[in-house]
């Protein structure tokens, strides 16, 4: 209730595990508007996640760049979004309901995130999308920069259907 209170109240939240090292400040990269081109699609996102996968394959094209991979709630970032909103209440929502049916044995909130957030009902994100997104941000590059950077980049990004 904590989590999603914030990020109703207008605050984007980081959470980060204790074991978690951060080398330098992760915000310039988190920001659409002022993001290196390595990192402008991350400042689009409602939430960020890390994964545990140490398997190069999978983190590629044929790999579907660890979709198929368990995502880690080791490090998370939750925009103040809608969509944002929703992945805490859908998460909260299966946890509830796991704990009610005391359904929930071998099972943790990790597993209830992944379950989350790959549940039907997301469209992948198009390059399309994403110029708008930055035009719409002020960014007078859009256009340049989803150009000259790998569609693969776009990997993870997903967006609820419209209705």
């Amino acid at each position: 209730d904590l989590l999603v209170a914030f990020v109703r109240a207008g605050y984007d939240v980081l959470l980060s595990d204790l074991d978690v090292v951060w080398l330098s400040d992760p915000r310039p990269f988190l920001d659409p508007r002022t993001a290196p081109r390595r990192a402008i699609f991350m400042g689009l996102a409602d939430v960020i996640t890390a994964s545990d996968a140490v398997d190069m394959q999978a983190d590629s094209d044929e790999g579907k760049w660890l979709t198929r991979q368990e995502i880690n709630t080791g490090v998370l970032l939750f925009r103040s979004t809608e969509g944002a909103v929703a992945v805490i209440d859908d998460w909260r929502a299966r946890m509830v309901r796991a704990i009610e049916t005391k359904s929930w044995t071998l099972r943790n909130d990790q597993l209830f995130f992944n379950e989350a957030v790959k549940s039907p009902g997301l469209d992948p994100v198009t390059p399309a999308d994403v110029v708008l997104e930055l035009e719409r941000l002020g960014r007078a590059d859009a256009r340049n920069l989803v150009q000259q950077g790998p569609v693969s980049e776009l990997r993870g990004l997903f967006r609820g259907r419209s209705k």
